[in-house]
This record gives C-alpha cells, structure tokens and sequence, in this order.
C-alpha cells in the first residue's frame, strides 16, 4: 500500500521513509507452473517527538555564571550526551558554563515513548574569558598631601572599567588613585573588561593609610636675638621622634626642635618637622622669624674720672637707637635719661654702665665702664688764723699732712712760699687771704684750702716837748704827746723815771 516504502524485488522496507502505520505485505510467486500469492503484516510506528534549545548559542565562561538551562519539548525522561569538556547533566541537560572547557559541542538527547526511541540535538559554544590582570606598585599608599595618584598596571584586555567604593578617588578609564583625595581604609578595585564577545571582572586590593597626625608650634612667631636668649623651644603634639629641618641661617636642634636664637641668622624661616608611625610619614610645618637686634654704642670721653670737687658731670655719646634707659649698680649717680654721671657725687669705684634700648620690635643691651677714682688727701693749717704784720715777724709756718709735694697758690698780696705754703707776714699785705693747696696721687688731682689773716699793726705816735731835758731841781716831770691809739703802757731802761701809763718822766 502507498506510505510504505518497500523494495518489490528484495521485500526490503525502508522503515524511516515509510509512513506509520500497518501494512499487509503481499508476496507473490510462482514455480514455473503454478503462482499463489502469501502475506505478511508489519507496522510502521511513528517515532517519539522532542526538541531541545538552549537560551543562546554562545555561553561565556564568567565565574560567576550559573549553569546554562535548557529547554526541551516533547518526550520527556531522556538523556543527555555530549563530548568530553562539556560539564553535563544527563538528566537535565543543563550545563555548568563556568566548568566547561571552551569550545564547541553538539549535545544529543536521546529518548523513548515506549515503543520507539531517538535522538536528537542542539548545539552549544563555550567561548573563553577574556584575560586581564591588574595591580598597583603596592598594597598600602599613604594620604601624603605631596602625593600623585597611584598608577595602576594592566595586562592582558585593555579598554576595561575600573569601579570601587564609595571613599577611593578612583578613575574609572585609567585606574588611577588620587590618593590623597580618598579617604583612608582597604578597598577591593574592580576591572571589568570584554573581548568582543565575553567580558569579566578581575580585581586587586589597595590600601589608603591614614597619615600620621602631629602639630608643632613655637611660644612666639617673632623671636629677638638678645645675646642673653635662651633656645626657643617647640611645643610638640601628637607622632613624637620625627626630625625638625629649615633653612641655613637658623641655628635648630634636628631632634627637639628648639632654637639657639641669638647664633641664627635673622630671617623668616619655616620650620618642617617629618614625622612617622611606622607605617606613613609625613611633614608638618610652622614660621618663625628671627628679629635682627636694634644697634646702638655708648661711651665717655674718658674710662677715669676723678672725683674732683668742682667736677661738672661726666657726658655720654651715644650711637644708633635713641631713647633707651641707662643703668648701673649702686654707688654711681647716673643720669637714667642722659646717661651723664655726676663724678663727684658718686662713690669711687669701677662701673659697668649698661644701656638698654628698642627699635619697637625687639631690644638689647649694650654696655661700657667707667671709673671713679678716689681723690687723693692732703690737709693744711696754719699756726693760727690772725697774723700780725710786726716788723719782727718770721714767717708763719704751715702744717700739712697726705699728699706732698702739691703747689701752694694765693691771691696777690700774700707773700706766699709756693713749695712750702711758708708766708712771710711782714712782707704780706694786710687782709683775709685763701690759701690753695693743689696736690696729685698721680691719677687724680685735688685743692684743698685754709685762710689766713694778715692785720694790719696799730698806728700811735709819742714826742716830748724837747729831746735835751737838764736834772734842774725844780725841774717837773717831762710831759709826752700821745696820738693815735691810746691806753697803752709805756716802757723804758733802767735809770729813767717814766710813768708807764702816762710816758711823763721826772
């Protein structure tokens, strides 16, 4: 009958060209003579029906991918088959993309109803990663303020995108880090690139150390150099043993900071101290600025000055900065505005005269010495204060003790022995004379002075009436004539009959 497909000659059926169904196969023959005809039943039976499909021809092998599902229609209950590196279940079909070697396979799923089996299939392709590897010149990046960004190397797939976490200044076409700009902690970067057909993520780690923290400061901004100032010293917090530079001209302490002020230079100078804790440095900083001293001299005309009795005071001359204040020590009598010292009103001795002075920034001290010397001593007397200017007059003689060897001076009239002081009277004018004795000890020189008195003698006059007077009997006693100061007693040889308070003679 029509639907099988039988070969008449040979009785063969070619099942699978058939149709399904049930035939009577009719054979017919003879033996030359006589020809009969017998038959036969077979039935063709219609196979079971199933597809199978997979969601994409093309799977890639990302290592987060779950296995690949199949569909299948028809005839359940088969089983799956495929080349070796294809990681297959037989009884789902499913394949473990990720297990699977690369390449192509077709997959067979063979099945039955019962009375027929068959196989059927799909096709599958595995297509390989694409390979990157990424990686920083180190784990840990410290957050220096100097610091340039990371750079990060690629291998393998370029044209990737670089991804993290919120916190990592991270540029997503280079994969460079501003490191300074992110914030401190541990993150996992993230390069996701393809190939074309596949894409994958690889990923490395870095981390942003937060920096050591420390603060240094100085008393003061501004600093003088007082030949008497001590370092200045830093206040120091936070990361302690770090190392403290600056420029040539200040005189510091690379280990503790402080400043020999008065051997720096003056200048503005900025102080850095690098500092770390093991695992990051860093470089913190403050100014300090070293004020040049303001300048002035002071001196006198003279170191020794003697405490002479007619001494004006000793003047200064000063240079430079005006309106500073003078001082010394107890004993010299100094001008605290002028600086001028009373000579004679200080007590002898060696003195350092100090001058301390400012220019509004800064002051300083200058200083010079002066010596009072000690007057030397010398004293003279006279016998007495009055002397009478008698005709037999020596001369008064003086008694001096100190100094020797000093000048005697008077003013004109007293007839005055300038080596000894002697004076003769008599040949002295009358009057109140000041003697001066000017002596030296041979570093200073003094007058000292006494008085004496010339009187002048009383003025009288006597006269008898005759010089020639005869031993008459009735002769009366000579009468004398007196002028000028009277009262006085009257005096004469022996053999004369005076009467001393009247000068009449018998």
């Amino acid at each position: 009958a029509t639907g099988l497909s039988l070969n008449a000659a040979s009785g063969s059926v070619d099942v699978k060209s058939s149709t399904a169904g049930t035939y009577r196969v009719l054979y017919t023959f003879s033996d030359g003579s006589c020809s009969d005809t017998t038959s036969t039943y077979i039935v063709i039976k219609p196979l079971p029906v199933a597809s199978i499909s997979y969601s994409a021809l093309d799977f890639c092998r990302k290592l987060d991918a779950d296995s690949a599902r199949i569909t299948q229609v028809g005839v359940a209950g088969g089983v799956y088959s495929s080349a070796t590196g294809l990681l297959l279940n037989a009884a789902s079909g499913s394949v473990d993309v990720k297990s699977s070697t690369a390449g192509t396979y077709r997959v067979l799923y063979t099945f039955s109803d019962g009375s027929c089996s068959d196989t059927i299939s799909t096709y599958i392709v595995i297509k390989p990663l694409p390979v990157a590897g990424i990686s920083y010149s180190a784990l840990n990046f410290c957050r220096k303020l100097d610091a340039d960004s990371a750079q990060v190397t690629v291998t393998g797939t370029t044209g990737g995108t670089f991804s993290s976490l919120a916190g990592l200044s991270l540029n997503a076409a280079s994969g460079s880090i501003d490191v300074k700009s992110s914030t401190a902690g541990t993150y996992r970067v993230l390069y996701t690139f393809s190939d074309g057909s596949c894409s994958d993520t690889t990923s490395t780690y870095i981390v942003i150390k937060p920096l050591p923290v420390a603060g240094i400061s100085y008393s003061a901004l501004n600093f003088c150099r007082t030949l008497d100032a001590d370092s200045a010293k830093i206040t120091q917090t936070g990361v302690a043993g770090g190392v403290y530079s600056s420029a040539t001209g200040l005189s510091l302490n690379a280990a503790s900071g402080s400043i020999d002020v008065k051997s720096s230079t003056a200048g503005a100078y900025r102080v850095l101290y690098t500092f770390s804790d093991g695992s990051c440095s860093d470089t913190t900083s403050t100014y300090i600025v070293i004020q040049p001293l303001p300048v002035a001299g002071i001196s006198y005309s003279a170191l020794n000055f003697c405490r002479t009795l007619d001494a004006d005071s000793s003047k200064i001359t000063q240079t430079g900065v005006a309106g500073g204040v003078y001082s010394s020590t107890t004993g010299l009598s100094l001008n605290a505005a002028s600086g001028s010292v009373d000579v004679k009103g200080s007590t002898a001795g060696t003195y350092r005269v100090l001058y301390t002075f400012s220019d509004g920034s800064c002051s300083d001290t200058t200083s010079t010495y002066i010596v009072i010397k000690p007057l030397p001593v010398a004293h003279i007397a006279y016998s007495a204060l009055d002397f009478c200017r008698k005709l037999d007059a020596d001369s008064a003689k003086l008694t001096q003790t100190g100094v020797t060897g000093g000048v005697y001076t008077s003013a004109a009239g007293l007839s005055l022995n300038a080596a000894s002081g002697s004076v003769d009277v008599k040949s002295s004018s009358v009057g109140t004379y000041r003697v001066l004795y000017t002596f030296s000890d041979g570093d200073c020189s003094d007058t000292i002075s006494t008085y004496i008195v010339i009187k002048p003698l009383p003025v009288a006059g006597i006269s008898y009436s005759a010089l020639n007077f005869c031993r008459t009997l009735n002769a009366d006693s000579a009468k004398i004539t007196q002028t000028g100061v009277a009262g006085g007693v009257y005096t004469s040889t022996a053999g004369l009959s005076l009467n001393a308070a009247s000068g009449s003679i018998d």
